[in-house]
């Protein structure tokens, strides 16, 4: 087999020499002059395009086994005329060894097949030991009888095109992976709301695929949101930014709040836009709690101004009560005097008194006096700022000031009356004293019985029991709530302790109560609060607060 580069010469010299200019198209065409006229042109043409391609050319002839190659063989590879080999194996031994056997059994099963057309993709050795991938593409031609003659062909360099495609698809990767690794969610539309991209993010807050929300209309995939599509109509006419902030939206039954920005998309006649919604849910529950917390301060210092200001006309009234019970009583030796300078018969006005029960009214006004006063102590102890210093306290005094703090409660009364809820009281005598932050306790125990209040009044149950248990456990006090009320939901119990959920109505519960709780009690007490409940026969929180603190009782 002869291997011969194509080089510069006459046309008209005959095919067949050692070195052409062209290929011939056959052995036959060579031997026949007529013939060979007639092929000129077409000679011509070849030859023409052979030089003119940017392709290794080849022309291999199967009876003798020569390979001829056009000049761009050493452009491509930098194999000069002269170290080209000569015959058809040299080129099988520039092939990859990975790629040659596959190469070698592919062209030759279309020539002995009786084929016409062969292809292939392969690695091919430069000149200077380096691999060029190059995409392969042949001819077979045949005589009369079908028997192979020849096969052409063109050998393409496409390692620039692989390259290019490998950066391109690395290019998108690296896209892709900063798309999918910010939190919003972000989702590419074209001008009639269709959707072109889909983040990972998106994947996760609605549940859908990438491969499923690509081609679907925006509003169907994000229905949430399906309002936002008049500002993204008006981010592509207009070419600016839309914005909408805090956007309610519902899902899996709970509001939520969104900030949704629409980007018109420029250039290369693009008509679309990208959609990104940002979930500030948490912002604004925050944002909300610090509100009520400014409230609930505001509240709490009037409560506690009103306290003092009641004491006032309190301590009056205690003082004019006891004051009266004595200077009517036959007792002083001073109200006798008085009584018989004035020519009154003291004895006749006692009787008097108790005939028209005026001394039942004293003690009466006495009574609810000193209660108004123990409300009012309460009020003061529990409006009082928390520290971070701990005490020894009495875990029943608690129990029985938030329970008297609790009956007196104008919401609750208006409401439920707490006074038709029986409290039974369960106190293991002994207990030593917890060290704790007073008022911080006192508020979770007033939270964990006035939610046990309302759920009784809510479940129908009669008689409401509320049972309130202390008693030692190991080096802890375990202080016990329980309600005979409609209980909790398995499904609710799981969420009882996060923030701001509810199972109570809008406007009634802000969902922070037991959160708060749980953070007093685990956080800075280092203790636990946990819930066991039964749906339909009712719910017990058990606080545990440990015995010593910061390594001291």
């Amino acid at each position: 087999m002869t291997l011969l580069p194509i080089q510069d010469s006459d046309p008209d010299e005959p095919a067949g020499a050692a070195v052409a200019p062209g290929f011939p198209h056959s052995p036959a065409a060579a031997g026949a002059p007529g013939a060979a006229r007639a092929a000129a042109p077409l000679h011509d043409a070849f030859h023409a395009l052979a030089r003119a391609t940017m392709d290794a050319v080849w022309d291999w002839d199967l009876a003798t086994d020569a390979l001829r190659w056009n000049q761009a063989v050493t452009a491509l590879f930098g194999y000069a005329p002269e170290a080209l080999g000569a015959d058809a194996g040299w080129w099988i031994e520039h092939i990859h060894p990975e790629d040659r056997d596959r190469v070698a059994t592919g062209i030759h099963a279309v020539i002995d097949g009786g084929g016409s057309g062969w292809c292939d993709t392969y690695r091919f050795q430069r000149a200077d030991g380096g691999w060029a991938h190059v995409d392969d593409r042949g001819y077979v031609i045949r005589d009369a009888a079908g028997r192979p003659l020849r096969m052409v062909g063109a050998m393409h360099d496409a390692t620039a095109d692989r390259h290019n495609r490998h950066e391109l698809q690395r290019m998108r990767s690296y896209l892709k992976n900063i798309i999918d690794s910010m939190p919003s969610v972000l989702v590419g539309v074209d001008g009639e709301g269709r959707v072109t991209q889909w983040n990972a993010s998106a994947e996760r807050a609605t549940g859908v695929a990438a491969a499923q929300a690509v081609g679907r209309l925006f509003a169907q995939v994000l229905p949430e949101h399906a309002a936002q599509m008049d500002n993204v109509r008006r981010a592509i006419a207009g070419q600016v930014p839309v914005r909408a902030e805090r956007q309610v939206f519902e899902r899996e039954g709970e509001t939520r709040w969104a900030d949704v920005m629409a980007y018109p998309l420029a250039g290369d006649g693009a008509e679309g836009a990208v959609i990104r919604v940002d979930d500030v849910t948490e912002r604004v529950r925050i944002e909300q709690m610090m509100v009520q917390t400014e409230k609930m301060m505001s509240v709490g210092g009037l409560a506690a101004g009103m306290a003092h200001e009641i004491n006032n006309p309190l301590g009056v009234i205690l003082q004019s009560c006891q004051n009266l019970r004595r200077r009517l009583g036959t007792e002083l030796a001073v109200n006798r005097r008085a009584a018989e300078a004035a020519g009154l018969d003291l004895d006749a006005l006692q009787r008097y008194l108790e005939a028209r029960g005026l001394v039942g009214f004293i003690e009466a006004i006495q009574e609810a006096g000193e209660r108004a006063g123990r409300i009012v102590a309460d009020m003061l102890a529990f409006s009082r700022r928390a520290d971070e210093s701990f005490a020894p306290e009495g875990v029943a005094d608690m129990l029985d000031a938030v329970v008297r703090l609790v009956a007196s409660d104008y919401d609750l009364k208006k409401r439920y009356d707490f006074k038709q809820v029986e409290v039974v009281r369960r106190y293991e005598s002994g207990l030593p004293p917890v060290p704790c932050a007073r008022t911080e306790i006192e508020q979770v125990l007033l939270n964990l019985i006035k939610n046990a209040a309302q759920a009784m009044a809510e479940g129908g149950r009669r008689p409401s029991v509320l049972t309130l248990r202390a008693a030692r456990e190991g080096e802890a006090v375990r202080i016990d709530v329980e309600d005979n009320g409609p209980g909790i939901a398995p499904a609710a119990q799981r969420r009882i302790f996060e923030p701001f959920y509810t199972t109570k109505p809008v406007g009634v519960g802000t969902g922070l109560g037991l959160s708060v709780s749980y953070f007093i009690v685990a956080d800075h007490h280092k203790g636990s609060l946990t819930l066991e409940s039964t749906p339909g026969e009712g719910s017990c929180f058990t606080v545990r607060l440990p015995l010593r603190q910061g390594g001291s009782v």
